[in-house]
């Protein structure tokens, strides 16, 4: 199982202080932590299992996703496929590997969502100049 790095300054950043509900905080904690998460930043989880898991109730799991989305423009998402893209997932988990890029293309075959795709495949070709 993957380990995932947390930027403790989480806590004290503005938007999440001033913004953010305990379930936004919760839930966002849940999808950057949570083992359907993948190498690209998508998520593949129904809202039933991410409840299971995370303690939260449908309702505020909903909810907390919309803010997520609309108001702290930090997650997109697509309901029929049950999946979720971390914007910027990349500046905290990708680094200069070719080993990772290799491993972030595997995993980007398995994203459904076609604007998922674009989005990973446009930071793998900005990733690619960097390595």
């Amino acid at each position: 199982m993957p380990k995932r790095m947390i930027d403790t300054n989480m806590w004290i950043d503005g938007q999440v202080v001033d913004e953010f509900t305990k379930n936004d905080i919760l839930l966002w904690l849940y999808l950057l932590t949570s083992p359907h998460t993948n190498i690209c930043g998508v998520l593949k989880c129904s809202i039933s299992m991410i409840a299971f898991e995370s303690k939260l109730i449908k309702k505020e799991i909903i909810e907390s996703l919309e803010n997520l989305k609309t108001k702290h423009h930090l997650i997109k998402q697509n309901l029929e496929e049950e999946e979720i893209l971390i914007l910027n997932w990349h500046k905290h988990n990708w680094s200069k590997s070719s080993k990772l890029l290799t491993s972030i293309q595997t995993s980007m075959e398995t994203i459904k969502t076609q604007e998922f795709k674009n989005y990973v495949s446009g930071l793998i070709e900005r990733y690619k100049t960097l390595i």
